[in-house]
C-alpha cells in the first residue's frame, strides 16, 4: 500500500488483490507431530515451514511487532476520526 501512495499512477486495472489465509489443519496435518507444529508456530508459511522453532518465533515475533507498530495505531487514527 505505501508503493502505491507513492506512484504517480492509480493502477487501476493492472493490479488484483488476492487474500491468502494461513495454512489450516487439513492443509498440514498427516500426523501429531504436524498438529503440535500449526499449534505452536501457526499457519503462516513462513512461520510453519521454518527450519526450526527458534527462526520461526523470530518471525512470529517480527510479525507481532510490525502489526502492533503500524496497524494498530492506523485503525486507532479512523475510529478516532470524526464524520
Amino acid at each position: 500500500m505505501d508503493l502505491l501512495r507513492q506512484s504517480g499512477e492509480s493502477l487501476a486495472g493492472r493490479i488484483a488483490y488476492v487474500d491468502l489465509a494461513p495454512f489450516d489443519v487439513l492443509e498440514t496435518v498427516s500426523n501429531h507431530s504436524d498438529l503440535t507444529a500449526l499449534w505452536v508456530r501457526g499457519g503462516f508459511p513462513d512461520s510453519y515451514l521454518a527450519h526450526d522453532d527458534g527462526q520461526s518465533l523470530v518471525w512470529r515475533k517480527d510479525f507481532v511487532r510490525t502489526y502492533l507498530e503500524r496497524e494498530v495505531p492506523l485503525s486507532g487514527r479512523a475510529c478516532r476520526q470524526k464524520p
